[in-house]
């Protein structure tokens, strides 16, 4: 393993040049090989990645924007897992808007915050086509809607560990009318309240839209005459390994 390391050297191949150098001296498209076998190919802007391609040994790979060395705007990155992730980032993190895609079929689009599902966003799997849409805390729903895989059942009202809790609402479609039921959950139980029935044109004229509000290089050392190589992004300092998204557990129907 040593001897394997010791074979790989930090190396920068310009595009149009015969031969790598050893440190970036210039702005433009270049190919850069790091010590631990990642590699980066793309455009540097002030001896700084600005887009480009990522991949990591570990079998990762990143496509998009750069901002200071870290993975920030617009990209799209393929887990080793395959699961993949095409939206915004920041500072290494998904961030704002974006899609991930898990191995097995499920997905969530909308709003991330430092690296988590924050914001509003529907998650739906892929066994049934269940979705779960509404406000996302920290990685989980805390409100939103629970539309069953028939899509003729839904819940509405809050939501903890996956789970409704609380006062919230059923609504059961048919071809003609939505009949209703208020109540809450107590103790995973569904206990009705109230019983009301709707019309389509009723439950659509009344119903508000909801709209979905669409990641380090070496600094310059002018005062030396070679530039510092950059340095290999990084993947998890605490873990070394890239981290995936784990998959929303099923809600269990309750009824």
């Amino acid at each position: 393993m040593a001897e394997d390391e010791e074979a790989i050297q930090y190396s920068v191949l310009y595009d149009g040049e015969e031969e790598a150098c050893e440190y970036l001296n210039k702005d433009g498209k270049a190919k850069v090989t790091y010590p631990n076998g990642d590699t980066f190919e793309g455009n540097f802007v002030n001896n700084s990645r600005s887009n480009g391609t990522y991949t990591f040994s570990s079998g990762g790979v990143y496509q998009g924007n750069w901002e200071q060395g870290k993975r920030t705007g617009n990209g799209q990155f393929k887990y080793p897992d395959g699961t993949t992730y095409k939206g915004s980032w920041k500072n290494n993190q998904r961030h704002g808007m974006g899609s991930y895609y898990y191995n097995g079929g499920d997905s969530y689009c909308g709003n991330w915050q430092d690296g988590l599902k924050h914001g509003f966003g529907t998650y739906v799997y892929s066994t049934d086509g269940a979705q779960l849409t509404g406000e996302w805390q920290e990685g989980v729903l805390k409100t939103g809607e629970w539309t069953f895989g028939n899509m003729q059942t839904v819940f509405e009202g809050s939501f903890e560990n996956g789970q409704p809790i609380g006062e919230g609402i059923f609504r059961f479609t048919n071809e003609n009318q939505i009949n209703t039921e208020f109540g809450e959950f107590n103790e995973g139980q569904w206990i009705v309240k109230k019983h009301g029935i709707e019309s389509k044109e009723t439950k659509a004229s009344n119903e508000i839209e909801k709209k979905i509000p669409m990641e380090e290089p070496q600094p310059v050392n002018e005062t030396e005459k070679k530039i510092p190589m950059e340095e290999p992004q990084p993947v998890n300092e605490t873990e070394k390994k890239i981290p995936v998204e784990e998959p929303v557990k099923k809600t269990e129907n309750p009824k």
